[in-house]
């Protein structure tokens, strides 16, 4: 018969070992929160600050509404991180959507507004009537996106802990 002090060792033990995993699991489920967080705020970022940047540029100038599209443009070829979907974003889901196949799901794309308005103000910029409707057709599509991309933050930063 074992002994009773022994029992409650290994079950001690067993408790204790449980817990440190749970407690590893944890952490590596924040850091990926985190890494997700910080991601979706630089899509949100280059979303709103980027045709910001070219009002004021082109207020700057005293250009017409239109040359907000060139402006982007540029910014974008000088600094291209600041448009770019960026492959940590998607680690960062991937490791999400390891602990949360829901929330992975629904983070999975956010990034890809950047690169969709990228393409279509270039195939605006060819074309002088669509450069001059292509700005209210941005603003309106960015309109549409930053809801939802909030929302997804959101979600993301409550998970991430109630300070977030």
């Amino acid at each position: 018969m074992a002994d009773p002090w022994q029992l409650a060792g290994v079950a001690l033990g067993s408790a204790l070992n449980e817990g440190s995993q749970w407690l590893r699991n944890r952490r590596e489920a924040h850091k990926a929160l985190g890494a997700a967080l910080a991601e979706l705020l630089e899509v949100h970022h280059s979303l709103v600050a980027l045709p910001k940047l070219a009002a004021a540029i082109r207020k700057a100038l005293g250009a017409p509404p239109e040359a907000e599209t060139v402006i982007i443009t540029i910014a974008l070829r000088l600094f291209p991180a600041m448009g770019s979907a960026s492959s940590r974003y998607d680690e960062a889901v991937t490791k999400v959507a390891g602990e949360d196949p829901v929330l992975g799901f629904r983070l999975r794309s956010q990034d890809l507004i950047l690169p969709v308005l990228a393409q279509l103000r270039q195939l605006a910029a060819s074309d002088p009537q669509a450069l001059s409707a292509w700005p209210a057709l941005e603003s309106a599509l960015r309109t549409k996106v930053t809801p939802s991309l909030e929302e997804r933050i959101l979600d993301v930063a409550w998970l991430h802990g109630k300070w977030t």
